[in-house]
């Protein structure tokens, strides 16, 4: 039986198949299979076969195949339950290939993207560790320059004991996500996992490009899903776009880092120009350091004004972001492409790596529990006094500011910081931020701390504000772990922000389907500069 649908586990129905193409009856290796943009997906092996669990509440929607160089094949998941045996067949489909026009000028090779090693932030991949494919990519800009493309690299952190499986994939590029398919070929490499840079020779492959592309690396899993993972390099800051998608016929999300990953290509010499590369290594340097004499210690604190900036004139609102050295330049680029006027300022620290245990001291109140495991907590009291007291003031004094249109934006323990801010505000006369972005905020965090002190409130506001704060449904899967627990506390909070004591509040939640944790910062801080006026 080349087909069979049964109840796995309690609420999911598990499909076995296999691919073939309708012509030659060969079995199709490496194929997507999923539900569009429900994270539910596998891929087939190299013998076309799969496996997929399906949960009950997709049973009506549709399985859908897809592989480059073949039409998709699309079946309603109830027909493929009802059906005894199936072999999945595939048609090969021509496309029209945009012809690129290669003008007589000189050709020179050149390294787009990031070329550079830190080898200071090292993040794991769990594409190995599951039973899909795992995309990453990341935006290349020819601007408007004929090229063929020669290799893609990736920087990889640590030797494998075996090879991995890799898919080369180009779409285009909406001006916000990657969009269609723009090169109709298959390319899949095996390559033995080595630490440093992990070159994939497209020297052969023939692909001409004159416009901006995205470029995808797919990590497929092998049959062993016990193998080790691959760790690889990520970069904090920068104008690189990067993309992430973690399952087949998945949505694509946009991460809050960049991937160690350049293209090397034959590009049109034109110098005499005078056109400039976009630099993505580039990232912006702290405009000044700033001591607190709350906290005793000096944080870095990066600027950046509207393009026709005027303080003479014209009084602007300020939004100010926790974690500046991950997400200064991101919420600059989304202040730029949304056309918003406003002063971003970023608070961040001396350096990525001093990041993660100063975040854990300044955000957190109170001091963290055993089960929090951090050496280091509970200064959110000061680190407020800082900002309210001292960043505030000094902002103000030096720039033309809105002192009644002030947001405040920060992601899990950031986000955990400003909701305690916003508790703060209740008992204060005078308001401090007008809003509050927040994006998955830690609610866990000391026995939910926050969700019983907000419980506790009874007295009303004296002022109005803006509460914008995201979840993401796939933080309850996250580790191996399969709870409710995440999903529960973002619903009492938003329970309790429902109370009567609270009707001076407007709030928006924003419920991110199949967005895994770190995925929901940037479309939670879009969400948030679209609300900056």
């Amino acid at each position: 039986m080349l087909m069979t649908a049964q109840f796995e586990v309690l609420g999911q129905i598990r499909i076995n198949g296999i691919v073939l193409d309708v012509q030659t009856r060969k079995p199709l290796p490496f194929v997507n299979i999923g539900i569009r943009n429900k994270n539910v997906g596998c891929a087939s092996d190299d013998d076309g076969k799969f496996s997929i669990l399906i949960p009950e509440l997709f049973v009506n929607d549709t399985l859908t195949f897809s592989m480059v160089g073949y039409a998709d094949l699309e079946l309603p998941v109830k027909k493929a339950i009802e059906l005894n045996a199936m072999e999945f067949e595939m048609r090969q489909k021509a496309e029209m290939l945009r012809p690129v026009i290669i003008s007589g000028r000189k050709f020179i090779e050149k390294k787009i993207g990031i070329t550079k090693s830190a080898t200071l932030f090292d993040f794991l991949d769990g594409s190995t560790n599951q039973h899909d494919i795992f995309e990453i990519a990341q935006l290349t800009r020819l601007n408007h320059r004929a090229a063929k493309i020669t290799s893609v690299n990736l920087h990889v952190n640590d030797d494998r004991r075996d090879s991995g499986i890799f898919r080369i994939n180009f779409y285009s590029y909406d001006g916000h996500m990657p969009s269609k398919r723009i090169v109709n070929k298959n390319i899949i490499q095996v390559h033995a996992i080595r630490d440093g840079w992990l070159k994939f020779d497209l020297s052969r492959e023939d692909i001409r490009l004159d416009n901006d592309f995205v470029v995808g690396i797919e990590f497929i899993p092998p049959k062993d899903t016990g193998v080790a993972r691959i760790y690889y390099e990520v970069k904090l800051g920068g104008p690189a776009k990067s993309f992430v998608r973690t399952a087949s016929q998945g949505s694509w999300a946009i991460p809050p880092h960049h991937y160690r990953l350049f293209v090397t290509a034959l590009l049109e010499d034109d110098t005499e120009k005078g056109s400039k590369d976009t630099d993505d290594e580039r990232e912006s340097v702290p405009l000044f350091r700033m001591y607190s004499e709350f906290v005793r210690d000096s944080f870095s604190i990066f600027v950046h004004l509207p393009q026709n900036y005027d303080g003479k004139k014209k009084k602007y609102p300020v939004v100010y972001v926790l974690d500046g050295n991950a997400y200064f330049d991101n919420v600059a680029g989304i202040l730029k492409d949304k056309r918003k006027e406003a002063i971003l300022v970023g608070i961040g620290y001396h350096n990525v790596m001093d990041m993660d245990s100063l975040r854990q001291r300044d955000y957190t109140f109170p001091k963290a529990g055993p089960n929090d495991t951090m050496p280091v907590s509970g200064g959110a009291v000061n680190f407020l006094r800082f900002i309210q007291e001292e960043l505030v003031t000094k902002i103000d004094h030096d720039y033309s500011t809105l002192k009644g249109k002030r947001m405040l934006m920060g992601h899990s323990l950031g986000g955990y910081f400003c909701l305690y801010a916003f508790l703060s505000e209740l008992h204060q006369k005078e308001p401090g931020f007008s809003a509050f972005v927040v994006a998955s905020p830690s609610l866990n965090y000391c026995n939910r701390y926050l969700l019983d002190e907000f419980g506790k409130i009874t007295n009303h506001q004296n002022h109005e504000n803006v509460l914008l704060i995201s979840f993401g449904e796939g933080e309850d899967k996250e580790d191996g772990l399969i709870t409710t627990e995440n999903t529960d506390n973002f619903n009492s909070f938003i329970s309790i922000m429902s109370k009567p004591e609270f009707k001076n509040t407007t709030v928006t939640p924003l419920f991110f389907k199949n967005y895994y944790h770190m995925e929901t910062a940037m479309p939670t801080f879009i969400k948030g500069i679209e609300q900056v006026k």
